[in-house]
């Protein structure tokens, strides 16, 4: 694994929250905001990011833990 970070580096990643990101089942709207699926998706897309930065050619990724979401509030 390649040394590209270091403390206190920072990377910014922007997302726009499309309809398709809203909570929905089976078609139907649940609430019209940002769904625990769609941040959960993001999260490890962003994090994906960071290892591709740092993962060697014969290495795929480092797999330890995926995320850990807790709603504080309801919508």
């Amino acid at each position: 694994m390649k040394t590209s970070h270091y403390q206190g580096d920072s990377t910014v990643l922007f997302f726009e929250v499309k309809e398709s990101d809203l909570a929905q089942f089976n078609g139907e709207l649940v609430h019209p905001f940002y769904s625990t699926f769609a941040l959960g998706r993001d999260a490890e897309w962003t994090c994906r990011q960071f290892v591709l930065n740092m993962k060697e050619e014969d290495e795929e990724g480092i797999g330890t833990f995926l995320i850990f979401v807790i709603n504080r509030l309801p919508c």
